[in-house]
C-alpha cells in the first residue's frame, strides 16, 4: 500500500445504558471504531516508515473526552482511538519519524449519524431507565 495520507473515519454509534447494553454490541462498536482503524493505521505505517513520510488523520469525537449518558460504548471507543493516537505520536517521535498523526474531535453535527445514535438509546425496554425523565 503506497499511501501518503490516511484518513480514519470508520465509525458506528452504538447507544444504550452501559448497565444493560448487550456485550456483543459493545464489541461491534470497538471492532469498527477502534480495531478497524488501528489495522488500517498499522498497514499504512509500514509503507510510511519506509518512506519516512506520511500523515494520518484520525476522526475521534468530543464524546471521547466528555462522558455522555447512554452513549458510553461510543464514548469508550472514541477515548480509545484518541489514546492510540497519542501513543503512536510518542512511538513515532522515538523513531525520529516525519510521519504526523493528527486527531480531529468534532462535536455534534446534523449529519444524521448522531440523531440515529441518540434515538436508538433503547431506554423503552430498559429495566432501570424506562420510567426516568430523559433530556
Amino acid at each position: 500500500m503506497n499511501i501518503d495520507i490516511l484518513v480514519c473515519n470508520a465509525a458506528i454509534g452504538i447507544s444504550g445504558s452501559l448497565i444493560e447494553i448487550p456485550i456483543h454490541k459493545v464489541k461491534d462498536n470497538f471492532n469498527v471504531n477502534v480495531f478497524s482503524n488501528l489495522k488500517l493505521i498499522q498497514l499504512s505505517l509500514k509503507n510510511m516508515l519506509k518512506k519516512q513520510n506520511g500523515k494520518i488523520i484520525i476522526m475521534a469525537s468530543l464524546a471521547g473526552i466528555i462522558p455522555i449518558e447512554f452513549l458510553g460504548s461510543y464514548c469508550a471507543t472514541k477515548t480509545s482511538i484518541i489514546m492510540l493516537a497519542k501513543v503512536l505520536q510518542k512511538e513515532l517521535k522515538i523513531l525520529n519519524s516525519n510521519i504526523k498523526i493528527k486527531v480531529i474531535e468534532p462535536g455534534i453535527y446534523k449529519t444524521g449519524f448522531n440523531e440515529i445514535m441518540i434515538d436508538n438509546k433503547n431506554i423503552d425496554d430498559s429495566k432501570y431507565f424506562k420510567d426516568k425523565k430523559m433530556i
